[in-house]
């Protein structure tokens, strides 16, 4: 039978936060693969077999949505300087002054070993999504990213509830 004995536990050194910087590469990279996207759909309304009428207006709605994205996504860009990961598994951002702003994360973020995709809402309610890029053996922040995202799980990056 194997007996452990935990006396005296040494302090962890794992941080009680963790502040990830996004890659302005990435973000432009994000940007100009959803333009593409949304090059696609406007030329697969345009070939839809529809009314002109009909498609007039699917194209529209199709439009105003796609500048709608680009221009949150690149509102929030210029309001976020770096995530901010609290041990808890709470989710700040940090502005390019300093400042602090709590969001929330919404389903369909993803954290992979070298990858992630975080889709984030201000208190305001405005959305984006965020691409972050890292390793683990070389970045102490992405390894405590990937631990708090398994420990949390579901509860990752939402507001405490006590």
């Amino acid at each position: 039978m194997l007996r452990l004995q935990i006396r005296d536990l040494p302090m962890s050194s794992t941080p009680s936060v963790t502040d990830l910087r996004p890659d302005w590469l990435l973000r432009s990279v994000l940007l100009v693969f959803a333009s593409l996207m949304q090059l696609a759909g406007l030329a697969l309304l345009l070939l839809t077999p529809l009314p002109a009428g009909v498609r007039a207006l699917m194209i529209l709605g199709w439009s105003w949505m796609c500048v709608h994205d680009w221009r949150s996504q690149l509102r929030a860009y210029r309001r976020v300087a770096a995530i901010r990961i609290q041990v808890t598994g709470l989710i700040e951002t940090i502005r390019p002054g300093g400042h602090t702003e709590p969001v929330r994360l919404l389903g369909g973020s993803l954290v992979l070993p070298r990858i992630a995709w975080l889709r984030l809402e201000f208190a305001d309610r405005s959305r984006y999504g965020e691409l972050l890029a890292g390793d683990s053996r070389l970045c102490p922040g992405w390894h405590w990213l990937q631990l708090s995202w398994r420990q949390h799980g579901p509860r990752f990056g939402q507001p405490d509830r006590s």
